[in-house]
């Protein structure tokens, strides 16, 4: 009744139309991926607040700032990791 794909053969351009990541498959898997992201992030925050101030005092961290360095992580984590302090 309804055609839903578009032909492209017409054109000439000799490419595919189900190349990987596209389609209508690629908003779907970009929402999941985006959601099991932020779950993660959720359950990591809820882990450190359900620490008492002396674990987190422990590990350097102030009850404030736990979504911060969850989200984005602490600004010489990198200088760290490249040896640079």
């Amino acid at each position: 009744m309804y055609k839903l794909a578009v032909d492209n053969t017409s054109r000439g351009s000799g490419h595919h139309r189900s190349l990987p990541g596209r389609g209508s498959a690629y908003p779907l898997r970009a929402a999941v991926t985006w959601l099991v992201h932020e779950w993660r992030i959720h359950q990591s925050i809820q882990q450190l607040r359900g620490l008492d101030d002396h674990m987190l005092k422990d590990i350097g961290l102030m009850r404030m700032e736990i979504e911060a360095v969850v989200r984005v992580g602490r600004p010489c984590d990198e200088a760290r990791w490249r040896g640079w302090l």
